[in-house]
């Protein structure tokens, strides 16, 4: 199989929770050319299903990655909230810290700056007092 019939059974198996089958898909596809965020994340979802922490925790690294290069603040604060998460669940507080405090600065960004884009263009204006 190719890339994108890779990309297709891996996103298929996914969708109806065949996780052996949609890992399997997704590593080989992966293997021929690097998964985009999302593909990455489906990936990594499926190797936590199987029980494969360590590598669910690699590619959802890989996966904030991708999302934080392309623009899509929203999709890596949720990858950061649960490496984080599942840091301090291992009692690895060192490194949870660190992702956690980095999930908690990205959402203030993905929040706040829409507000403050709002607020720049006059929409936050008081109005006068009487």
């Amino acid at each position: 199989m190719d890339t994108s019939e890779e990309l297709a059974r891996g996103r298929e198996s996914y969708s109806s929770s065949a996780w052996r089958t949609s890992y399997d898909s997704l590593v080989r596809a992966d293997g021929l050319a690097p998964l985009a965020a999302e593909d990455l994340e489906r990936l990594a979802i499926s190797a936590y299903m199987l029980g494969r922490e360590d590598e669910w925790m690699q590619v959802l690294e890989r996966a904030y990655r991708a999302h934080s290069e392309g623009g899509e603040a929203r999709r890596a604060v949720r990858c950061a909230f649960w490496i984080g998460i599942q840091l301090a669940l291992k009692g690895e507080m060192g490194p949870a810290t660190g992702w956690l405090a980095g999930f908690l600065v990205l959402a203030a960004g993905a929040l706040l700056g829409p507000l403050a884009l709002w607020w720049s263009r006059g929409r936050g204006t008081l109005p006068a007092a009487r």
